[in-house]
């Protein structure tokens, strides 16, 4: 079955005529006080636009490509390794330092060690493979975040 579309016309605009258009549409050029809007209105107008913030734009397309690997703090994840990351106390990007710290896995590993040896329960306070990791900035020396072994 085919259709035939040659008689077809689209409809005109014209037959709409503007009282049965929804909304009227207002020039831009006129400013709130030249609408003639009663006063109720007005004042809300006012009050929403006054409260109204502009959109923060993302800190990550603000900066250049060669700067966007940076982490932000919300998404990151601290591991052992040093992190690249935005300082949220000086603002600076940096790679962050390393400093390892005892935890609660060196507490366990040295007891365990201590009922198993007797001896060996020095070996976990020693070694880094079981303290946590504080991360911090190379400029302003702030702790920026933990990572926890346990």
């Amino acid at each position: 079955m085919t259709t035939n579309y040659a008689n077809y016309r689209e409809p005109s605009m014209s037959a709409v005529s503007s009282a049965s258009l929804p909304i009227q549409l207002v020039p831009a050029q006129l400013s709130l006080s030249e609408q003639n809007l009663p006063d109720s209105v007005m004042s809300e107008l006012k009050h929403r636009l006054s409260t109204l913030s502009p959109p923060r734009p993302s800190l990550e397309l603000a900066l250049p490509p060669n700067l966007r690997r940076f982490h932000s703090l919300r998404k990151v994840r601290f591991r052992d390794i040093p992190l690249r990351i935005q300082c949220p106390n000086c603002h600076k990007y940096c790679t962050t330092n390393l400093k390892h710290k005892n935890g609660s896995a060196v507490w366990l590993a040295a007891f365990g060690l201590f009922i198993l040896t007797g001896v060996f329960f020095w070996v976990p306070f020693m070694t880094r493979m079981c303290k946590d990791v504080v991360h911090e900035c190379p400029h302003c020396q702030r702790h920026i975040g933990r990572y926890r072994r346990l």
